[in-house]
């Protein structure tokens, strides 16, 4: 006999705003705004905002892409408020065709130019399987409106690819001209059938005008090409005279090299060679660049980051390294090596899957650790419970955290700003799910605290429930509870949901709430609801709900009703 269909099992219910709020959600030091409408997605992934970049007066620019083939860029004022001075309303979208191939559209990094003008680095699809993401630089213009006058129509389109997902390649020298690090070459077809072909790539830089050209008077028509085998470009920071400091790798590891501004190896760093920086940490990604000409590499890795500075004449500063090693904190992955405005340091970094919290230190010019610490990065979000029909679902934890952070920005007063993604999703298989996600943005002084002038006070959801008239009934074989509630929420987060009755927990999970309004969310049965159910008539039950929206401000609301 096929089981009879389930009715509803739970309606969440709310009036909807005429038009959305600037922000879906804000507390002290914290804020989320929808980038595509609120559309939910076939993806379980959260997507946002990732890198970005400071100007003078404590403005932002943010960038993140919108399902990965559009550019959005934000500008926000030092209060956390949309710039009406950039784009529309402190927002610019752009369409960029992006081709055939897996991924999609990836900002890697902002850079500001002296008039604010706006670069932004960014990552294409591969033009093969057997090569690595292609880079492109897009041009803006201080109001946020693409720039015609850059590249091809504000797009200038780079003969070399990323070497890496979670770094900065690119520098802006005193000409307004852009150095870009990365590799070119491929992975040979012979790979198909022969695991052991090597990598034919090599590690490359390229500089482009002020109007976004190839400079052929860089390299080999704009293009120098470092030695090494399986070679590739992670980070570049400009240096006086237009030299530009690199990191990178090659078959024996990672490398440290120096330019002159031709292109040429700077014959007086290391010979005229890469060098290998005295780092046992895996990662090598990140490199800054000082006004006396030194510069600085970051190691970090197994918990740990370690910082090596490079003097003018390409000599290891000993007494800095060493005063360095050890004493800053680090995460599994990558961490960023950024400047402050009095000559020091702030690295940072996650910890595992880009997850707070956040891992900073504070160095002074010299390398003295002067504060350093865990951040709490306090969002919501997260995953809801899973159905399974045979076993008893379990309720996910309302206290989760979803945010997923991007590369932390360093504002002129030594602050921070830490753009990145919150969102609520709920698991249908392995490795997929539906869900929605939002741009999420905190602030930070330069005491690391949460900077209670960004964002706003937190406004408590109003959240209600009503449980309808209707039949207990279940199908036999299933997990979920023929009942049906509305709740009034008023956007994105996570409710805990409970009924009971003659004093037992009948049923609970923890449902997505994706968007004010009505949508139907299942309450799952315990074993003891599923044996309560059976047969019963005319059942009092009391239902229970704790709301939890994106930036992580609660309520709760309950209601009684019957089964018949």
């Amino acid at each position: 006999m096929t089981p009879p269909r389930l009715l509803p099992l739970l309606a969440l219910a709310g009036a909807l705003c005429a038009a959305q709020p600037a922000h879906a959600a804000v507390a002290p030091g914290r804020i989320t705004f929808p980038i595509d409408q609120g559309a939910v997605q076939n993806d379980a992934d959260v997507a946002g905002l990732s890198v970005g970049a400071a100007l003078p007066d404590g403005r932002v620019v943010l960038a993140g892409t919108q399902r990965r083939n559009a550019l959005v860029l934000v500008q926000l004022t030092r209060g956390g408020a949309f710039d009406p001075s950039f784009g529309s309303a402190g927002r610019t979208r752009i369409e960029i065709p992006t081709g055939e191939g897996p991924g999609g559209l990836e900002p890697a990094q902002v850079l500001i130019r002296p008039d604010g003008r706006v670069l932004v680095v960014a990552t294409l699809p591969p033009a093969s399987k057997y090569e690595l993401p292609r880079l492109i630089v897009v041009g803006l213009g201080a109001d946020g409106r693409l720039d015609q006058g850059f590249g091809d129509g504000g797009v200038a389109r780079l003969p070399i690819q990323a070497s890496c997902a979670n770094c900065g390649p690119a520098t802006l020298l005193s000409d307004g001209s852009l150095a870009v690090t990365g590799n070119t070459g491929r992975v040979p077809a012979s790979i198909e059938n022969d695991p052991n072909t090597k990598p034919e790539f090599r590690w490359v830089a390229a500089r482009l005008t002020p109007d976004g050209r190839l400079d052929a008077r860089f390299g080999q028509d704009g293009i120098a090409t470092l030695p090494g085998d399986n070679g590739g470009g992670y980070g570049a920071s400009a240096l006086p005279g237009d030299a530009i400091a690199l990191v990178g790798k090659d078959a024996s590891g990672p490398k440290v090299a120096r330019l002159a501004p031709d292109g040429s190896l700077d014959r007086g760093f290391n010979g005229g060679a890469p060098a290998t920086p005295p780092l046992a940490q895996p990662f090598v990604f990140s490199v800054l660049g000082r006004a006396d000409g030194s510069f600085d590499v970051l190691g970090s890795g197994e918990g740990v980051a370690r910082i090596v500075r490079y003097t003018p004449e390409g000599e290891v500063d000993r007494a800095f390294s060493d005063r360095s090693i050890g004493q800053i904190p680090g995460g599994q992955g990558p961490s960023a090596l950024l400047p402050t405005g009095d000559g020091g340091t702030i690295v940072a970094g996650f910890g595992t899957f880009l997850k707070p919290p956040l891992v900073v230190a504070r160095l002074s010019a010299d390398g003295v650790v002067v504060r350093r610490g865990e951040v709490d990065v306090p969002f919501g979000g997260g995953g809801a419970s899973m159905f399974a029909r045979r076993r008893v679902p379990r309720a996910t934890p309302l206290a989760q955290n979803g945010f997923v952070g991007g590369r932390p920005i360093v504002r002129p007063d030594g602050s921070l700003m830490l753009p990145g993604a919150v969102g609520v999703h709920e698991a249908t298989g392995e490795g997929t799910g539906i869900g929605i996600d939002q741009a999420a943005v905190a602030a930070f002084t330069p005491a690391f605290e949460l900077d209670e002038a960004f964002g706003g006070p937190a406004r408590q959801p109003v959240v209600s429930l009503r449980v309808a008239r209707q039949r207990a009934a279940t199908a036999v074989g299933t997990n979920r509870l023929a009942l049906s509630m509305r709740v009034t929420a008023p956007g994105p987060g996570l409710a805990l949901l409970q009924v009971r009755a003659r004093g037992k927990t009948i049923a609970r999970s923890t449902a997505p709430v994706y968007r004010a309004g009505t949508t139907t969310r299942r309450v799952f049965l315990t074993r003891t609801g599923r044996a309560m159910l059976r047969g019963a008539r005319n059942l009092r039950v009391k239902a229970g709900m704790r709301f939890r929206d994106l930036v992580g401000t609660e309520n709760a609301a309950s209601a009684r009703g019957r089964l018949r």
